[in-house]
């Protein structure tokens, strides 16, 4: 019985390695352990043995090379930069002169005054001095809408401790008052031309 299985088995070892898959397919069966599997036709060759500390400190240089050359890319370039870099926007007040910013400009839209300090801005050319003007308006505007969202929800704060439960006026007083109240920063803005969302 024994004789029967091996005969059986070496012949279908046989038929598999040249059945119908061609001569590379190789299987096994039976067995007490697993048996290998192989496609394709000659035997892989068995890789050569090099010493591993080369082929380690080779394969590191080549893993390293992108970042060193990205570094060489970036930096070197940067320290034989010569230029400096520009000089910082002057800085400004709005409303009164406070020393040192005593020299007063105005803004090209809206004709709004600021002060600048005279020894930030003598060495500017006359298109910087511009766009020194266009910034201190942008930043004048931007300032009136944050005061205007704020005196917004001051008031909404007020008429909501006026009222009670279910929206019944609690207190007819505070809720007069802080309907009347005045948007100082937002009417400003209106004035300007703009229209502010809140008001």
């Amino acid at each position: 019985m024994e004789v029967v299985s091996t005969m059986v088995s070496s012949l279908g070892l046989l038929w598999l390695t040249l059945g119908p898959f061609g001569p590379g397919f190789q299987a096994g069966f039976g067995g007490p352990g697993i048996r290998i599997h192989r496609f394709g036709g000659a035997r892989p060759r068995r890789q050569e043995h090099h010493p591993q500390q080369q082929r380690g400190n080779s394969s590191v240089l080549y893993q390293l090379l992108p970042v060193l050359l990205l570094l060489l890319f970036t930096i070197v370039p940067a320290l034989f930069n010569s230029s400096s870099p520009p000089p910082p926007t002057p800085s400004f007040v709005f409303e009164t002169a406070k020393p040192p910013y005593t020299l007063e400009r105005s803004t090209p839209q809206h004709g709004i005054s600021y002060f600048v300090n005279p020894s930030e801005v003598q060495s500017l050319s006359g298109s910087k001095l511009r766009q020194l003007d266009q910034k201190a308006e942008v930043t004048f505007v931007r300032g009136l809408r944050d005061q205007c969202q704020l005196e917004h929800d001051f008031r909404q704060q007020k008429l909501a401790d006026a009222q009670g439960w279910f929206g019944q006026i609690k207190d007819q007083t505070a809720w007069d008052e802080a309907k009347v109240m005045r948007l100082h920063n937002c009417e400003r803005l209106r004035a300007m031309g703009y229209r502010p969302e809140i008001y």
